[in-house]
């Protein structure tokens, strides 16, 4: 008896040792993050020195490969700790030390010239992925002072996050003394309703810089405020085009019919920039009225409209969603000579993706076609189906791609990638094979 006593006391003691040494652990962890969270604020860049001892192997063999010369492997490494969950908790500090990397990484194809991703922005994607976790990192490097490393990153995963009780923090942000700070502030970390936005989202109306207000106007939009949104009324007709534009984008989709007369007044005024003009005619497609998008249809068939106008006019029929305007759109993108086709194109990508497909086909392998078309249609056919062809024509012409702009490679490069891994036939497959073998395009990144 005496003996299972001590077998008993012994098993109590290994197990309030482990206690012990648990908790010691997770003091030291919260400790070295704390101090690596303090480096950061103090605009001290993370090395790889600075990776604590006692991580998860898997955790530490990915922070390493951070740090690797190679922007392509860096990026590899922070999207995986990204899909680790909260298992990626200790990465925190160095994902934030990452969002201020400006290296390049690749360029994804879309309808229109999609910028080239920085590691920055896979470091900020990361860390939206793991959640809760990281607001209380990112609010101590928002606080801070304006130095801080990935100051404007930790802003946009904050927006991201959509805490409450982020909402204080970074609402005080708003009355910095820089101008650019309280224009970024608002724009990247307002991304959701609250209605401890919208009093200092006003006051912000008055600020005098211009970029504080546009800031202000398209989160007033964000907020759905009878209040905000009235504040915005007033801005709809602004001198100065920039605020026009985004008091006039902030009622995209609110299907307010009040701003109707001003709406039309605007797209019907020569004198008025173009840019505002245009930012009309797309507002006026999100208000459910089929004779606001009659007007619409009419603006994109007139030869003598301004180009500009033409394509914010299709851009509000795609708001619409009105399946009516598909084949007048497929109609009017066969018309040879007719400017502006491209934008009828992604229009009808964005109205009907079937529709689409079909005469992205149809037009990329037309040899009889404008070379420049052919290609966008080329493109755009390989983005919308993920490389999934049927006709060796399409290969052909992205082939082509060099000839017309030799900013284009990338596009074209990834354009053959996904036909290569993808096309529905193996003649197909090989032929955009033998174009990666032609011009060395060797690394694949999806």
């Amino acid at each position: 008896m005496a003996d299972k006593r001590k077998i008993y006391i012994v098993v109590i003691a290994l197990v309030l040792l482990s206690i012990g040494i648990i908790g010691q652990y997770k003091s030291i962890s919260n400790h070295s993050e704390n101090n690596l969270i303090e480096m950061l604020a103090n605009n001290k860049p993370l090395t790889k020195n600075d990776i604590p001892d006692g991580m998860h192997d898997n955790v530490r063999l990915l922070l390493e490969a951070t740090f690797d010369a190679d922007p392509l492997k860096r990026s590899e490494a922070i999207e995986s700790l990204g899909m680790l969950g909260e298992q990626a908790a200790p990465a925190i500090p160095f994902l934030i030390n990452l969002l201020d990397d400006g290296s390049d990484v690749r360029v994804h194809l879309g309808p229109t010239n999609s910028p080239v991703l920085k590691v920055g922005d896979y470091a900020q994607e990361s860390l939206s992925k793991l959640g809760k976790i990281v607001v209380d990192p990112c609010l101590k490097i928002v606080g801070s002072s304006h130095g801080s490393i990935g100051l404007y990153g930790c802003m946009s995963v904050l927006g991201q996050a959509k805490d409450d009780s982020s909402i204080d923090t970074l609402v005080k942000l708003y009355g910095s003394k820089s101008p650019q700070f309280r224009a970024a502030a608002i724009e990247r970390s307002c991304t959701w309703s609250d209605d401890r936005f919208v009093q200092p989202l006003i006051t912000a109306l008055q600020d005098p810089d211009s970029n504080v207000r546009v800031a202000a106007i398209g989160a007033l939009g964000i907020q759905r405020d009878p209040l905000a949104m009235q504040s915005v009324l007033g801005q709809l007709d602004n001198e100065d085009p920039y605020i026009s534009i985004a008091a006039i984008r902030a009622y995209v989709n609110q299907n307010d019919s009040q701003v109707v007369p001003t709406l039309l007044r605007i797209l019907d005024d020569s004198t008025k920039d173009k840019g505002v003009r245009g930012a009309a005619a797309i507002a006026l497609g999100g208000i459910p009225e089929s004779a606001l998008h009659d007007r619409l249809l009419a603006i994109a068939k007139d030869r003598s409209a301004p180009l500009r106008l033409r394509s914010d006019a299709l851009q509000g029929l795609v708001e619409t969603g009105d399946q009516r305007f598909v084949e007048p759109l497929k109609k009017l993108a066969k018309e040879r000579t007719l400017s502006g086709r491209g934008s009828l194109l992604y229009a009808l990508v964005k109205l009907d993706p079937v529709s689409a497909a079909q005469l992205l086909a149809e037009i990329a392998a037309d040899s009889s076609e404008d070379e420049a078309i052919r290609c966008l249609a080329a493109l755009e056919l390989v983005s919308l189906t993920n490389g999934a062809v049927d006709d060796v024509r399409i290969v052909q012409c992205i082939d082509s791609v060099y000839a017309i702009d030799d900013g284009s490679a990338s596009a074209r490069n990834e354009s053959i990638r996904l036909v290569a891994a993808n096309g529905k036939t193996e003649a197909i497959r090989d032929a955009a094979n033998s174009l990666l073998k032609k011009w060395k395009v060797t690394e694949s990144r999806r």
